[in-house]
């Protein structure tokens, strides 16, 4: 048994996760018992036909439907050690049965922190690439070096800032690395210690070329409800994006009104299983009633939900 929403009136015809219940008075929305058409059989039956599923590491199989036609167009799995670390990536990038790219990662933990990412591309014991993380005194991750190539040079370097009250107030990113920072973060709370909204800032060697303000709307109960996009921080919304919960404390919807002009322009609509995994991910983009890819998530050898997953 699945649960399953169909986002109807003008807006659409037919984990792991977050939740509550979004006052859908606000929004021209309504919910309803029909369940649109899904093509979980055909997932089915290609999950179960895959070699990789024999082993007893939790395997999580992701497949794309673009086209919503019952043709799996894609396929990833990504395979997990007994710390839900990702240890092996194989990817079927034409739909065609065949993983073309198979790559694997292995950890270097002190002190309970990973502190290094080794990744093998094609899994034949040669290190292609070396990520490295270092934390604040607190525990907090402070330090992400990224070498693709595991040359000894670095292609990103991303840094957090924290406050004393361990939240994070600044991320940076400099790629490539040893250059100008390109990419700020500014993470602004409220007197609840509840985040506000972040100011993303890009730069180049002349200056900055892009300031966007994001704005977060929340319910009584503390979700995130809305999403206001303020593109050139200029003090007009130019987007929005809506959340719409189910009343397990499910996002079942995401609706994106782009230009802030009370029009639905692209839809999300997410189905769980019982135990609370995302199972599947449908998106309409251009609210034209027809869905433009589905994405499928099928769980092998996971714990239950309430005691935590990949």
């Amino acid at each position: 048994m699945i649960t399953r929403v169909s986002l109807v009136s003008v807006l659409l015809l037919t984990g792991c996760e977050e939740g509550a219940f979004l006052d859908t008075a606000s929004l021209d929305v309504d919910l309803d018992a029909v369940e649109r058409q899904t093509r979980a059989p055909v997932v089915k039956a290609v999950v179960a036909g895959n070699p990789g599923q024999s082993h007893d590491r939790a395997v999580l199989t992701v497949l794309t439907d673009r086209g919503d036609d019952g043709t799996i167009d894609s396929t990833q799995e990504t395979t997990f050690d007994e710390n839900h670390q990702r240890v092996l990536l194989r990817e079927d990038r034409d739909g065609d049965g065949v993983f073309e790219r198979v790559t694997a990662y292995a950890h270097v933990w002190d002190q309970g922190r990973i502190i290094r990412i080794e990744t093998d591309e094609g899994a034949d014991g040669t290190l292609d690439g070396v990520e490295t993380r270092e934390y604040t005194l607190s525990g907090q991750l402070w330090r992400t070096v990224r070498d693709d190539d595991a040359d000894g040079t670095p292609e990103r370097i991303d840094e957090s800032t924290w406050d004393a009250n361990g939240r994070r107030i600044r991320s940076a990113m400099d790629m490539p690395a040893g250059g100008v920072v390109e990419t700020l973060h500014d993470y602004m709370y409220g007197n609840d210690n509840v985040l506000d909204g972040r100011l993303l800032r890009r730069f180049n060697d002349s200056g900055m070329v892009q300031s966007t303000r994001y704005e977060n709307e929340y319910l009584p109960n503390g979700r995130l409800g809305r999403l206001g996009i303020d593109l050139q921080d200029d003090g007009a919304i130019d987007n929005r994006v809506e959340r719409i919960y189910d009343n397990e404390g499910r996002m079942i919807g995401s609706l994106t009104d782009t230009g802030a002009d009370g029009t639905i322009d692209t839809l999300h609509s997410y189905v769980y299983s019982d135990e609370g995994r995302l199972t599947e991910l449908a998106i309409d983009i251009g609210n034209d009633g027809q869905y433009d890819t589905v994405i499928y998530r099928d769980y092998h050898n996971f714990a239950p939900v309430n005691q935590g997953c990949p």
